[in-house]
């Protein structure tokens, strides 16, 4: 009987193995921040390997989760002279968690370095884990001392400039 025991033993170390991995499901189902929440004051490297500080003086946070947000903010800032993320009222972030780390050294980060403005990264997702998103739009949220008071999505470089500036082109 013993012997039927013993070779129980790693059958039920499998058994347990799904439930080890619960404390990660559990923090990426967290509830995503809401207007009326305050953000947490943090720091992120940018593009550049220079540490930027979310601060109560930022009104705007601009952030994607995918290369079509991403691409959202740049046409923004090159069609439209988004000047705020240059003069420390908006910041940039982007996870690139997921992207595959050759690609971020090779390709990634060098177009990132040839852009007028910082990009905050996010390289382990966990600093923007509950930044609302949504699929291929960029996320803007309006600050106030790191408070949020509206959150909204752009899908296009006009959408962008409406929700900044509340004019259309």
């Amino acid at each position: 009987m013993s012997h039927w025991i013993r070779n129980l033993r790693p059958l039920a170390f499998c058994l347990w193995l799904p439930f080890l991995a619960l404390p990660s499901v559990a923090e990426e189902a967290a509830e995503a921040w809401r207007v009326g929440d305050t953000l947490p004051a943090f720091s992120l490297e940018d593009c550049h390997g220079d540490l930027h500080c979310l601060e109560p003086a930022t009104n705007w946070l601009f952030y994607s989760r995918d290369r079509a947000g991403d691409e959202i903010l740049d046409l923004a800032v090159k069609e439209h002279a988004l000047g705020q993320l240059n003069s420390g009222e908006a910041v940039y972030m982007a996870d690139i968690s997921g992207m595959p780390g050759i690609i971020t050294k090779l390709f990634a980060l060098p177009a990132m370095r040839k852009r007028d403005y910082p990009i905050l990264l996010d390289h382990e997702g966990e600093a923007t884990a509950r930044l609302p998103h949504r699929e291929e739009q960029l996320t803007i949220l309006r600050l106030q001392g790191l408070r949020i008071t509206g959150i909204a999505y752009a899908a296009d470089a006009n959408e962008v400039m409406f929700l900044v500036t509340g004019q259309r082109e």
